[in-house]
């Protein structure tokens, strides 16, 4: 429960735009847990992968650049 609160208040105190990829074969942070903070957090952008496990970004590089490109071409810009 301690772990979970600091967890969840960390979680919270993030005020930057958030691109949240996660995989759904993920063996090590389960994909409920991804899909949990992410419909509490409902202005980050949620990417789910399907097929993949706990390290998108080195087993579809290219989706995830694509998926990290598209993000911010649609961010405000300052």
């Amino acid at each position: 429960p301690r772990r979970a609160r600091r967890y969840h208040a960390a979680m919270a105190s993030i005020t930057v735009p958030v691109l949240l990829l996660h995989g759904d074969r993920d063996q090590l942070v389960p994909v409920d847990a991804a899909r949990a903070t992410a419909a509490q957090r409902p202005r980050w952008r949620y990417v789910e992968l399907h097929g993949v496990g706990h390290v998108p970004q080195l087993q579809v590089p290219d989706k995830v650049a694509g998926h990290i490109l598209t993000w911010l071409d649609a961010l405000p810009r300052p």
